[in-house]
């Protein structure tokens, strides 16, 4: 019987490595509870199951910048685009708060 998946460490950092093109931590978006141990395993799996990797390969080489949203071939694809826009509105929320704490404390100093 013939394995159809690709290898899981290869496919691993396909994923991640995807998603670091896109400016996400998929380890941040666990500890932030923005996806699943589970989906982060799908994910792989996912990918492992495409048959895509020198497509993926290719398109990773090609990144000097940060990419708009994921390669259409991805298996991943709506996943990842989806995690970048939750990343940048929560990334925004954050400085927002920071924003108001430092606004906040300069406030009390002169009062």
């Amino acid at each position: 019987m013939q394995d159809v998946l690709g290898d899981i460490e290869k496919h691993f950092w396909l994923t991640r490595s995807v998603a670091r093109s896109l400016d996400v931590s998929l380890t941040e978006a666990i500890a932030d509870k923005q996806i699943s141990p589970t989906l982060y395993a799908e994910m792989v799996t996912r990918c492992r199951a495409s048959q895509c990797s020198e497509r993926c390969m290719a398109w990773l080489a090609e990144r000097q910048t940060t990419a708009k949203s994921a390669p259409k071939f991805c298996a991943n694809a709506d996943i990842l685009n989806s995690l970048k826009k939750v990343v940048r509105a929560w990334s925004v929320n954050r400085r927002t708060a920071a924003d108001l704490r430092c606004v906040c404390s300069r406030r009390k100093t002169l009062s």
